[in-house]
């Protein structure tokens, strides 16, 4: 789909979904043992990866219908290469992370994407989300 069919498609799905009200979705953290991926997300949405080029440790996710028009309303992130990454900032105990020990040791080794790792610990300070299993 090329970008303009995307937004088209995107504007008829917002028209259809304003004013409807949606249950609260319950905040996660998860590990995708097939991606090797650790993935928050703090809210049930549409949403889609936004973040700096190929070279980040981290991407970002933002809500595809914020509530306030035009505003970027980040709803989560993900960490590809989990297992690696813990492993390398021993950061795995009995198959469990903590995500803050895990952005700070992101945040040293890539302080060019330190707006980045900010804006993931508010997302789980704001939703207290502390830890990720990888089992």
């Amino acid at each position: 789909m090329d970008q303009e069919s995307n937004i088209i498609a995107t504007t008829i799905v917002s028209n259809a979904l304003k004013g409807r009200a949606f249950p609260e979705s319950r905040p996660e953290t998860r590990w995708e043992d097939d991606l090797d991926t650790i993935k928050v997300v703090t809210k049930e949405t549409s949403y889609r990866e936004i973040g700096p080029p190929s070279t980040s440790p981290l991407t970002l996710y933002v809500d595809n219908f914020p509530k306030i028009e035009g505003a970027k309303e980040y709803v989560g992130f993900e960490i590809p290469c989990a297992s690696m990454v813990c492993q390398r900032y021993n950061l795995l105990h009995n198959r469990t992370v903590g995500l803050y020990r895990l952005l700070d040791a992101l945040a040293e080794s890539f302080p060019e994407h330190v707006n980045d790792f900010e804006i993931a610990r508010r997302l789980i300070r704001e939703h207290s989300l502390n830890t990720v299993e990888m089992s």
